[in-house]
């Protein structure tokens, strides 16, 4: 993972203690027409009432996003540019 992303992590579940491996730096999400950073966690908000087991509008902004980014490039520590997959995205929530 990304150093920056590793860091938060070291910090908040391993006392510092995780490093990246120096080949991620090297490594970069190349995004086209899509309102995501090239790196990083990524909170997205979503407005909505009485949501308290599951969460229709989220998971429609969370299916839009990850549809965004599938296909997209990636430049990957030894120069290749390959597709993302849906290996490669992880997608965190709490429903």
């Amino acid at each position: 993972m990304r150093p920056s992303i590793c860091q938060f992590i070291s910090d908040a579940f391993y006392d510092g203690r995780l490093t990246a491996h120096e080949s991620t730096s090297e490594r970069s999400l190349n995004l086209q027409g899509v309102d995501l950073p090239s790196e990083g966690i990524v909170m997205i908000s979503a407005e909505h009432e009485g949501c308290s087991q599951k969460n229709v509008e989220e998971g429609e902004i969370i299916k839009a996003e990850y549809g965004g980014l599938l296909g997209q490039e990636f430049t990957d520590h030894d120069g290749t540019t390959p597709p993302i997959t849906e290996d490669d995205i992880l997608v965190v929530t709490s429903y």
